[in-house]
């Protein structure tokens, strides 16, 4: 499974949204590294509304199967009081799964270098692969739940009113931020870049 296949699965998905669910089991099934996607419900002292993909282990079904990576979406427990930012934010965690391997936080010393570039958002000729991965997660994820036939019941680009996100908002259960830059006409772009591109996310 590439990403363009599970864009494919999430467009003929039951409306009127995309389910996470849906989307997780696909990965869980299809992906050919990804074996499991667990979910962490973590409580902070200071909620950071947040989360993050770590692959935390490998495992097999039985002793004559091939291992498959494990991995764990850890989430903050305050995404729980805001369904739209909590799809968001876990659809966003899931679509590293696509990540290639110069993509993936793998490691501590990988890691940390990340929450460098998080933190120091440096320009595009010294950014690394994850901290790129970051923004192709961003966009990926508001693929799969917003899928174009959809989409495209509502007007977009200049057309796009605020009373037009809000509703947009609404039908797709996504925060109005993620439903502004869907409706920019950016969004044709990226959708020939990571579907009908057959981006090699995989």
């Amino acid at each position: 499974m590439i990403f363009s296949d599970l864009y494919e699965k999430a467009a003929s998905a039951h409306r009127p949204f995309v389910r996470f669910g849906m989307l997780r089991d696909s990965i869980n099934a299809h992906h050919p590294r990804v074996g499991r996607v667990d979910l962490r419900r973590v409580v902070y002292p200071h909620p950071i509304r947040s989360a993050y993909w770590h692959l935390s282990d490998t495992d097999r079904d039985s002793p004559y199967e091939e291992e498959y990576s494990v991995a764990e979406i850890v989430y903050c427990s305050s995404l729980d009081d805001d369904n739209p930012e909590r799809r968001y934010a876990l659809t966003k965690e899931l679509m590293h799964a696509f990540d290639s391997e110069d993509e993936e936080a793998s490691d501590r010393a990988r890691f940390i270098q990340l929450m460098r570039d998080v933190q120091n958002r440096p320009l595009a000729k010294h950014a690394s692969p994850m901290y790129q991965s970051e923004f192709d997660t961003r966009w990926m994820a508001a693929l799969v739940l917003c899928p174009r036939e959809a989409r495209a019941e509502f007007p977009t680009g200049k057309e796009a009113t605020p009373v037009v996100v809000s509703e947009f908002a609404a039908r797709f259960l996504i925060p109005e931020w993620v439903a502004s830059f869907v409706l920019d006409d950016y969004y044709d772009t990226v959708y020939e870049l990571f579907v009908e591109g057959k981006n090699g996310h995989g």
